[in-house]
């Protein structure tokens, strides 16, 4: 078995100065072959565990998880024997990983596995008839919650934490496109809300399902657009406003034959009441994901252009007015989303300096200006993408896609970068601005959050929760610390929901974060 293994930590070679901290690059086949990672995510014991697929010279294409430590160490290799792939993958309040795809047997199959954070498998679940998986939740009732299609009708798969099927559901009106659940979300609200696209040929609707947890349907909301062709929806969030986000595209045909799209988001309240539409003024262009930010506003990528992608960023207020959008002005598309503090990270695929086309991430601030622009390629030809980007509990961005080379082919590749531009020591504690570090994320917390602090002199510190009074309801850390970055899985479940301080104190510093525990 061939793997490329390279960490370049802290190599600043990339435009407007931020940071490269480490390139893990993994090529499963002696042989010219494409292995791709889709789908990341950070998990809340500090490890990243990658999703997708590689070859292998004994058993051809296979299913893949790979976990890396976040110094970009890899920690393990799961494959699963059965020919296809991971589409998404959720790091489990449980502690396990749970993933979603597809596998074959006698056919496609709607696949789940889970594994342990030791990458041990646990079970696999497939559901029968043709079929696959494209996204997997983990609900705050502790059940995995999974969506994609069987024979070209949404699906969803409910199953315990232990592999056994609670529940499934099938929507009864087919869509002429493949694939047609696309995204799924638990609410904070207990309830399961799905986003696709159904009915016949040039006809397909935005389809918006919500269930509830015992998989019942609440209700059903379709969206027809203006050019009363096909409507798309490719992700569903659940906004910290309670309403829903649906991010996909519109079409309408300009001339006999020429079909276009535009960007589309829609908005509706937990009951399935269209809030607003918003269509992009873009065009034609259409979203891929999205997300919401704590200011309260949206940001989405996608791509615009007629016969070549250009990349599309876009903004939306939560009211549904266009905020501002950033087109590249060269070949290039967005694949994924991620925001933390009104940063936004948009990655996909877009040429470098010298034109060639790279694995390639943007970070933009909330006002849509630039704040960097970095691009991998391991060879002259150029070749890859960023398929996943993901905003690291530790402070850092992830992101998952293929890079190629002349000998292997594409490989499974996962980048970290530091999103500041500050340089970090081996410890990852900034060389500028020194001194105690406190971050918490979510610190809008449903149960479990993760806590992390850095210190970069030995000192003694304390470390502790309060409530809104002033009153000492946790001591998390107490003593003498050497330099170091420490982290702690913080779980809410026994307090009261309401509005905590988190506070660090050092011999001459203290640091503050305000959190909200809601249920």
């Amino acid at each position: 078995m061939a793997r490329i293994i390279i960490l370049l930590s802290f190599l600043s070679t990339i435009c407007f100065g931020q940071i490269e901290r480490w390139v893990y690059r993994y090529s499963g086949s002696n042989s010219y072959k494409t292995d791709v990672a889709y789908c990341l995510v950070y998990g809340s014991d500090g490890n990243l565990y990658a999703g997708g697929y590689t070859w292998n010279d004994s058993i051809n294409q296979g299913l893949t998880v790979i976990s890396l430590d976040n110094f970009g160490n890899e920690r393990w290799i799961y494959q699963h024997p059965d020919s296809q792939e991971a589409h998404s993958i959720c790091y489990g309040a449980d502690g396990y990983i749970y993933v979603a795809g597809g596998s074959y047997t006698s056919s496609q199959k709607f696949t789940v596995i889970s594994l342990t954070a030791s990458g041990d498998e646990r079970w696999v679940y497939r559901y029968p008839g043709t079929s696959n998986a494209n996204e997997i939740c983990y609900g705050n009732d502790g059940n995995i919650y999974a969506v994609g299609h069987t024979q070209g009708k949404i699906s969803v798969v409910s199953l315990d934490s232990n592999g056994n099927e609670r529940w499934t559901y099938i929507y009864s009106t087919p869509s002429s496109e493949s694939d047609p659940g696309r995204s799924i979300t638990y609410g904070p609200d207990g309830n399961i809300y799905v986003a696709g696209y159904t009915g016949p040929v040039w006809n397909t609707d935005v389809t918006v399902i919500s269930l509830t947890p015992s998989g019942s349907e609440r209700w059903v909301y379709l969206y027809n657009g203006p050019g009363g062709i096909y409507d798309y929806g490719e992700c569903i969030i659940y906004g910290q406003d309670s309403n829903l986000y649906i991010f996909g595209s519109t079409c309408y045909l300009w001339g006999p034959g020429y079909v276009f799209s535009q960007g589309l988001v829609i908005s509706l309240n937990s009951s399935g009441a269209e809030r607003w539409a918003y269509i992009s003024p873009a065009d034609p262009s259409g979203f891929n994901r999205g997300v919401y930010d704590d200011d309260g506003n949206l940001y989405t990528a996608g791509a615009y252009g007629w016969d070549i992608p250009l990349l599309l960023v876009e903004s939306v207020s939560d009211s549904g007015t266009f905020r501002w959008n950033y087109i590249d002005t060269s070949w290039s598309y967005a694949r994924d989303i991620a925001e933390n503090n009104r940063n936004i990270y948009a990655a996909g695929v877009a040429p470098d300096s010298a034109g060639d086309y790279a694995f390639t991430i943007y970070k933009f601030n909330d006002s849509g200006a630039i704040q960097w622009i970095y691009n991998y390629k391991r060879w002259s030809m150029g070749g890859g993408e960023a398929s996943s980007v993901v905003y690291g509990l530790d402070g850092n961005i992830y992101a998952a896609g293929q890079t190629g080379d002349s000998i292997t082919g594409g490989d499974f590749t996962v980048i970290s970068l530091n999103p500041t531009g500050i340089e970090e020591d081996k410890d990852g504690i900034a060389l500028k601005n020194k001194g105690l570090k406190l971050n918490v994320l979510p610190n809008i917390i449903t149960r479990n959050a993760l806590i992390h602090y850095a210190l970069e002199k030995r000192e003694h510190i304390s470390l502790a929760l309060y409530d809104i009074l002033g009153r000492e309801v946790i001591s998390i850390a107490q003593g003498i610390f050497e330099p170091a970055t420490y982290y702690y899985n913080f779980d809410s479940s026994d307090l009261n929901p309401g509005i905590y301080f988190l506070i660090l104190e050092g011999e001459k510093e203290r640091k503050a974060e305000k959190l909200l525990i809601v249920r």
